[in-house]
């Protein structure tokens, strides 16, 4: 199972939309595992469709099976899953195990970390093969990103386990038309052309609407959604070749 991670400390980048597409794409080429660790609960009203039998904040409180109920398998945030950030840092083993347990009935898992360093976040990193961090573009987009990069160094280091591959920085909610997006675009990448994911994503009504109505957007039948579908697949191709240990 290879475990994609989506995490940025800043809300309001679209980084639930981008999970649920990711779920609904990786299902074309296997069993998905979905964990929403956020608990604004976004992505579990998406995928309220496939939720399973098991919630996200039983994964940290005991040994917890995940039975597989479809292509794709929500374990689902709940009101209370913050509570979990007054506990100790044992609950980050009881998570590992439980999700490792789950590996076998899967071959990819998608989780959507909360906007903030916590217990939740350390969590995901935890488990992480793969690492996609969704910024916007305003004037303090990388703000905050190097620090991310260095706590999932540190994380590898004290935790003694395999750096998580970091995908890069993917640009969201772009708005070509607009010069100073352009700009803070152009200029992240030329100076941080490690840091950026080859590709970026427009804002698009298409990708909300697709959440709100839990269908995606390549399963819509406008030209709108259509644009969409296109777009976000071919960012999507590049995350699962790179998952899987393909060339671009």
């Amino acid at each position: 199972m290879k475990t994609l991670v989506l995490t940025n400390q800043k809300g309001g980048v679209g980084k639930s939309t981008i999970a649920v597409h990711a779920a609904w794409f990786l299902a074309e080429r296997g069993r998905v595992l979905f964990i929403d660790l956020d608990g604004q609960r976004n992505a579990t009203r998406s995928l309220a469709p496939h939720q399973g039998k098991t919630s996200a904040i039983s994964l940290f409180q005991g040994e917890q099976a995940i039975p597989a109920s479809g292509l794709i398998t929500l374990a689902y945030a709940t009101t209370d899953l913050p509570e979990i950030e007054a506990e100790g840092q044992d609950i980050l083993d009881t998570f590992r195990v439980n999700v490792a347990a789950a590996a076998p009935l899967y071959d990819f898992c998608v989780i959507d970390s909360p906007p903030a360093w916590c217990l939740r976040t350390l969590a995901g990193i935890l488990v992480a093969d793969a690492i996609l961090s969704p910024i916007s573009l305003g004037d303090y987009a990388v703000q905050g990103s190097v620090e991310l990069l260095k706590a999932i160094e540190g994380v590898a280091q004290v935790y003694e386990i395999p750096r998580p591959n970091f995908l890069g920085l993917l640009a969201n909610l772009y708005e070509s038309k607009s010069p100073r997006q352009r700009s803070i675009l152009e200029g992240l990448q030329a100076e941080h052309p490690a840091l950026m994911f080859p590709g970026s994503l427009a804002r698009r009504d298409a990708f909300e609407m697709a959440v709100a109505e839990a269908v995606p957007p390549w399963q819509m039948k406008t030209k709108a959604a259509k644009a969409a579908a296109e777009e976000m697949r071919a960012v999507l191709t590049i995350v699962a070749n790179k998952m899987e240990g393909k060339q671009p």
